[in-house]
């Protein structure tokens, strides 16, 4: 007897709590209806329209409960379309720009300095520009207060003057590549907006575009991510990217040559 009370006592607390939260009605309902029918028919009581109310409220119990699993399951399948077609990230440069510049025609590439990407990659920006390709490269302009929110975003203790160089030297590196090949169709220039996302965009405007975003954190510990991955199954997210990124090239201007 005791422990019939115990389960009726956890049965009751259990039922309690779930109805409370809308959860699993249909059983808390199901399970008394049944409980009363054995009853009446262990006391002989019994009757066609009493059996075929209790069957239909068990029906309509049912009912309910396959409703619920349809809408859960509708949301799962939501949330997986999301999960196939929402922008990927990743914490790692997701690219080789050595390797992609044997695959496109067209690039337009927008960074802090874009120094290192200068210097790792001179030789096969070199062999793209000559292979006919295009190249557009937007970075943050070497005066004024876009070069102070660059430093000021940074937790590492670099100085103004440190950034400045770097980008000074990124601007001579692209003006002598054209300067030595008048012919090759390559474009530098600056920013006075300190834009926060560094990006490569290949074949921008195109049914093969890819585009590849780096968040600029403030003050984080790594400033070398996260990196955002969009291409045209992205339709919403790569419209509104390009937009700000051509926005930000028209609004841009080419730096003044070295004399």
């Amino acid at each position: 007897m005791v422990g019939l009370v115990k389960s009726l006592k956890n049965y009751w607390r259990i039922a309690r709590d779930d109805i409370k939260t809308g959860r699993g009605l249909e059983i808390w309902l199901a399970v008394p209806l049944a409980v009363i029918a054995i009853i009446l028919s262990l006391m002989g009581v019994t009757s066609t329209k009493l059996t075929i109310s209790l069957v239909g409220v068990l029906i309509i119990a049912t009912s309910l409960g396959q409703l619920e699993i349809k809408d859960l399951l509708t949301k799962v399948s939501d949330m997986a379309d999301l999960s196939r077609n929402n922008v990927v990230v990743s914490t790692q440069r997701p690219f080789d720009l050595s390797e992609m510049l044997g695959q496109t025609r067209d690039l337009y590439l927008g960074g802090l300095d874009l120094f290192r990407t200068f210097a790792n990659n001179e030789r096969e920006i070199l062999d793209f520009l000559r292979l006919g390709g295009k190249l557009r490269v937007l970075i943050y302009s070497p005066t004024g207060s876009t070069l102070e929110n660059a430093v000021e975003r940074s937790k590492k203790p670099w100085s103004a003057d440190r950034q400045r160089v770097l980008i000074e030297n990124t601007i001579d590196d692209f003006q002598n590549l054209r300067t030595a090949n008048p012919s090759l169709n390559v474009t530098i220039r600056v920013s006075t907006f300190p834009f926060h996302m560094g990006f490569g965009c290949f074949e921008p405007g195109t049914d093969r575009e890819r585009m590849f975003l780096k968040y600029y954190a403030y003050r984080a510990d790594s400033y070398d991510g996260p990196w955002f991955i969009l291409d045209n199954s992205d339709e919403e997210a790569l419209q509104q990217f390009n937009q700000e990124i051509e926005a930000l090239w028209e609004n841009s201007s080419e730096p003044n040559k070295k004399s």
